[in-house]
């Protein structure tokens, strides 16, 4: 794993103590070892202790994060003068160190280990950061603990917008590979595509929107009759089709403003087992994506459920998200004939999403909540009703794989009464 990177020394040298202490016990495989002492207390020599087999083995570490640092060869012999004075005697001594190999520091090491054991002393030894670092490859789990764990996650966990510029050639769906190439040629400013282009692409379902000089093509989706979503459907497959070329690259950015249900049907469609990767460009000003953000608290609880009719093998599943909508679904199958087993609420505390990474966290777990339905109930039907970011919709649909039908639905104009916008299903 650690050749895959240059590893940062510990300017903490209590975590760097911490570090040498666990891979010791890895080394030696035992847990028979422990800290020794605090700052400001006689340690003599030795910051970690522990027995291996009938032996005491004790270790000093020292922290040398400065560029070019090395150990003096005085340090040296005061730390082994230090340790002799340790008791229970030890039977042998590590000297450790996170300045960078040196072969003076090392011959010297290795003879007075040799006079000692001729004297009848504990050896010593020392190791270094190269060490330490070939170690690392060994221990993926302690790689986490000590360095990723330990990188700050600000400004990873929440994406803001890119200002992207306002100066593209902006194609207009429907449109063809020439004419697709042709604009991207014009955005690079003729300059030769020698690796796949990441596409920019202005998806609306609103007539007052407009992509020009921000995407390089503009899809309109029309919601304005029953037929607008198996339209949309037709439109997206066919795009991803065009777009289904070397010249193009998997990861797209997407500018959606859309109902939630053409935002649900573009991240089924360019989904996670399509290969696709999704940034997301929101009319909020921040950027959410299907990748490449660590997991955080998604914040989501599930709601008592409410049982409708035990006989069915529908479920109806409600997401909470912006607001609860939880109520005007129940009043919803009071007046409809479509029968649903139960009702399936989930909210998100303080019903907002505070960050990209808890967006993806929230998207990957109720993606999951529909897989378990699919899977372990058995359901044939879904009946999704949510109130959300179009963005949310577009994360939870790219993460889910293998599903039963799913209605999705809106309110009508009044705001009083739920209607079918479409279904996903799996060929679509």
């Amino acid at each position: 794993m650690t050749n895959q990177f240059i590893l940062l020394k510990f300017a903490d040298e209590d975590l760097f103590e911490d570090l040498v202490t666990d891979i010791f016990m890895r080394q030696f495989k035992t847990y028979n070892f422990q800290r020794f002492g605090k700052k400001g207390q006689k340690q003599f020599g030795v910051d970690s202790v522990g027995s291996v087999s009938s032996k005491l083995v004790g270790i000093q570490s020292k922290n040398h994060p400065e560029p070019g640092a090395k150990i003096s060869i005085s340090k040296i012999d005061d730390e082994i003068i230090k340790s002799e004075k340790f008791k229970p005697t030890l039977d042998e001594y590590y000297i450790v160190t996170s300045a960078d190999r040196d072969a003076k520091a090392n011959l010297h090491v290795l003879s007075i280990s040799k006079d000692r054991v001729k004297q009848g002393k504990y050896p010593v030894h020392i190791r270094f950061w190269d060490d330490i670092y070939h170690y690392m490859s060994d221990y993926p789990d302690l790689f986490f603990k000590y360095f990723s764990q330990n990188l700050s996650k600000e400004g990873v966990e929440n994406l803001t917008n890119y200002q992207f510029s306002s100066d593209k050639s902006t194609n207009n769906w429907p449109s063809n590979k020439k004419d697709l190439l042709s604009g991207i040629t014009s955005n690079l400013k003729g300059a030769p595509l020698t690796s796949p282009y990441q596409l920019t692409v202005g998806l609306s379902s609103f007539d007052s929107i407009d992509f020009s000089g921000i995407s390089d093509i503009e899809i309109t989706l029309s919601d304005k009759s029953e037929k607008s979503f198996k339209s949309a459907v037709k439109t997206l497959n066919q795009f991803k089709t065009l777009i289904n070329t070397k010249e193009i690259s998997k990861d797209i950015i997407f500018f959606p403003q859309t109902r939630i249900s053409f935002a649900f049907l573009l991240g089924w469609v360019f989904r996670k087992v399509t290969s696709h990767r999704l940034t997301l460009a929101l009319r909020e000003g921040q950027v959410w994506k299907t990748y490449g953000l660590p997991y955080v608290d998604p914040k989501l609880t599930e709601d008592l459920p409410i049982i409708l009719d035990s006989g069915s093998k529908e479920i109806a599943l409600v997401f909470n998200i912006s607001r609860d909508i939880q109520e005007s679904v129940k009043r919803h199958f009071k007046k409809t004939k479509a029968k649903t087993k139960a009702i399936l609420g989930y909210s998100v505390e303080g019903y907002t999403v505070t960050s990209s990474a808890q967006a993806l966290s929230i998207s990957m777990q109720l993606a999951r909540v529909i897989k378990n339905l699919v899977d372990r109930w058995r359901v044939t039907r879904i009946h999704l009703f949510a109130a959300m970011p179009v963005g949310l919709a577009t994360l939870i649909a790219y993460h889910v794989n293998a599903i039963c039908p799913i209605s999705l639905y809106h309110m009508d104009e009044s705001r009083t009464n739920y209607i079918l916008s479409g279904e996903i299903t799996n060929n679509l």
